[in-house]
């Protein structure tokens, strides 16, 4: 079977279980089932299980399965009208993740480990390593957390308990794209909205091109939730997981998770994380960024002592800034090496030589605009980068 084929069946399911929402029957104990749709909905669910196990997608499989059996323990025995809605958002998150393989030419996942069975050898010997300047051909993406601790969980289970009549609002606030469209059945009660609404919130959520894009969707959910009144309860459950909430604004609460999201505007709280970033120096800070400023030297005042080496690799320099930096050095008894490049378009913070963090925008321009901040953990990128920076250095003009 090929990709465009999976997709075509997988499509067939998906308009089959739609069908039958229209179908429930209104009782006192909620919406239930048709009895014609019932044994028809149990064989498809079936179905649908083997042949995503038989594909590659048992990730897929597992989920609308937990779904199903969900459903069926609420309501009794009974598959439950939000199961087979959440069983709908499952298999839309799979329909967008099949349209992505197809127009990328990819092949299902089952056809793959056949052949990377005969590449394991080969692929064995490569590794990870920082993707900058070179021959470097892979590169290892610092993103969301272990998906155990990934916040989104945490987060949707507090918009259920926000008005469902905001619920649309809160999630346009973020830039998520769901269509709010409902029928009148679906608009019964808080408990039908938001049937109606998870599973496609979901399926938006996870057809997000990348991490960042979603750790952008759930910091500012959070923040809205936040608003709403409902940061307590949110902290307390974030903290479980390793996250916590500030000021209404989600950060790391454990020192594994080290990725922050700054929203456009957040000036004031970029200064204070960049400044506690080089707060932990104890021997050296170097600071790679094309375009500095006096902003820059304010920041340094942070860690200036004379036992601590400070430098600055940059592109190009403000032309009152040589003037600048003597006042600096002259008032902190203490010295800055600054050379030129062409090298580097990112910027980066190098603490004490061993620590590197990643920063999405210049640093004298941090908050301005949205921009994540990320420490770069693996130790074969890690290694490559400040070598590279290095490298970088001692080629530099002297500025």
């Amino acid at each position: 079977m090929t990709v465009k084929e999976l997709i075509v069946t997988i499509e067939n399911y998906e308009g089959l279980f739609r069908s039958m929402l229209p179908r429930f029957v209104e009782t006192y104990d909620g919406l239930v089932m048709s009895n014609c749709d019932e044994p028809v909905f149990r064989r498809k669910i079936l179905e649908i299980r083997d042949l995503l196990a038989d594909t590659g997608f048992s990730e897929y499989s597992d989920q609308i399965v937990a779904y199903f059996n969900e459903g069926i323990v609420i309501f009794q025995d009974a598959p439950s009208y939000a199961s087979v809605e959440r069983i709908i958002g499952a298999i839309a998150a799979l329909l967008t993740r099949l349209n992505r393989m197809a127009k990328d030419g990819d092949g299902l996942p089952s056809q793959k480990f056949v052949v990377r069975a005969a590449e394991n050898s080969a692929e064995s010997t490569q590794s990870h390593v920082f993707g900058g300047r070179g021959d470097s051909r892979t590169r290892r993406a610092a993103k969301m957390p272990n998906p155990e601790l990934d916040p989104w969980r945490v987060i949707r289970s507090f918009l259920s308990k926000a008005n469902s009549y905001t619920v649309p609002d809160i999630v346009d606030s973020s830039g998520l794209s769901v269509d709010w469209r409902i029928s009148d059945r679906e608009n019964y009660s808080h408990t039908t909205r938001w049937s109606a609404y998870r599973p496609r919130i979901d399926a938006a959520y996870e057809a997000l091109a990348n991490d960042d894009d979603r750790l952008r969707v759930v910091f500012v959910i959070a923040r809205e939730l936040s608003r709403r009144g409902l940061a307590e309860g949110m902290d307390a459950a974030l903290r479980e997981i390793g996250w916590a909430l500030e000021d209404g604004r989600l950060i790391p609460a454990k020192g594994e998770i080290r990725e922050l999201f700054f929203p456009e505007q957040s000036q004031h709280d970029a200064y204070v994380e960049i400044r506690g970033i080089l707060k932990q120096a104890k021997e050296s800070v170097l600071i790679v960024d094309p375009y500095v400023d006096g902003s820059t030297l304010t920041l340094l005042t942070t860690c200036a002592s004379a036992q601590m080496k400070l430098q600055i690799l940059t592109a190009k320099l403000p032309k009152d800034f040589g003037l600048e930096k003597r006042g600096w050095e002259s008032q902190h008894k203490t010295t800055i090496e600054v050379r030129t490049t062409r090298e580097f378009h990112d910027r980066f913070i190098v603490i004490d030589g061993n620590q590197c963090w990643h920063i999405g925008c210049s640093i004298k321009d941090a908050g301005n605009k949205a921009f994540m901040l990320s420490r770069v953990e693996d130790e074969t990128n890690r290694t490559n980068l400040v070598d590279s920076i290095m490298r970088a250095w001692n080629a530099g003009t002297n500025g």
